[in-house]
């Protein structure tokens, strides 16, 4: 029952509310490969820079890309970025974009390449040698910024890049009542709703979780949108039976959510006891 690799560019959402403090460019060291990354999404004008073509050609540009990202998740308490920082996101995860967009096109132009020697599952891969519980905190936050730039493009990025390995973040998010807006939850259930169909035991059972407990609750006359979102990932769970992923525990390697994730709501529960099976049925 391995772990399949996520393709799958979403293409219906919503949008969110997001944010974070301190700049990325002050942990760069003196000639560090990144420092040109860095000093790239400093904002010119007050907006959001492009980076120049030759670092995004460049073989550091992913995992410096993804170390500035983690260098703006939040630390305040409402989770908002300033604009400068919001600025230095859009930057760092536009460049993201542009790279599995690149890609991706690659794949077209090669017609008929089989999954295997694909230019997006490489990059796919090469995203996971660099990703981090920090990484995709920042990503998480980005589905719930009030910027439609930084929601989409943190979208497109965790629609094909989330795992088993992280997906407490997204749950505990879901579970943020009090700090997220309708489109925000739409964004987040569109990630899960990517992890469903290959789900292990423990993010299956806390999938279930959140549909019982708040995913049930949704106001579907008021919520049309989000209360499809629900039926297509319920849907993508049901796919499950009882020889694939939700049968397993995940691996060892695939435990961040275990230790060191401390999830913030009591209801993200990690432990190797079963809650549901197949069709959401409790044990």
């Amino acid at each position: 029952m391995a772990e399949r690799t996520s393709i799958v560019l979403l293409a219906t959402v919503i949008g969110a509310l997001m944010v974070g403090t301190h700049s990325a460019s002050a942990q760069q060291q003196s000639g560090d490969d990144c420092a040109p990354y860095a000093r790239a999404i400093e904002p010119k004008d007050g907006a959001a820079s492009a980076l120049p073509d030759r670092l995004l050609g460049d073989s550091p540009a992913l995992r410096c890309l993804l170390r500035l990202i983690k260098d703006l998740r939040p630390h305040n308490l409402n989770g908002q970025l300033d604009s400068t920082n919001l600025s230095r996101f859009i930057s760092a995860t536009s460049a993201v974009r542009i790279l599995m967009a690149n890609a991706d096109r690659k794949d077209t132009e090669a017609q008929g390449s089989n999954a295997q020697n694909s230019y997006l599952v490489s990059f796919i891969k090469q995203f996971h040698q660099f990703d981090s519980l920090e990484v995709i905190e920042a990503l998480a936050y980005g589905l719930r910024q009030d910027n439609s730039d930084a929601r989409s493009n943190s979208l497109a990025i965790l629609g094909n890049v989330i795992d088993n390995r992280f997906a407490c973040i997204i749950f505990d998010h879901l579970y943020d009542t009090q700090g997220i807006d309708d489109r925000a939850r739409a964004n987040l259930l569109a990630v899960v709703s990517v992890i469903a169909p290959w789900a292990y035991a423990e993010n299956f059972d806390n999938i279930c979780r959140w549909i019982e407990t708040a995913g049930n609750k949704i106001d579907r006359e008021r919520l049309p949108q989000t209360a499809r979102i629900i039926d297509n990932l319920s849907s993508r769970l049901y796919t499950q039976t009882d020889q694939t992923n939700q049968s397993a525990w995940l691996p060892e390697s695939a435990r961040a959510c275990y230790e060191p994730y401390k999830p913030r709501n009591s209801s993200v529960i990690y432990q190797k006891r079963r809650f549901y099976d197949v069709k959401c049925k409790k044990r």
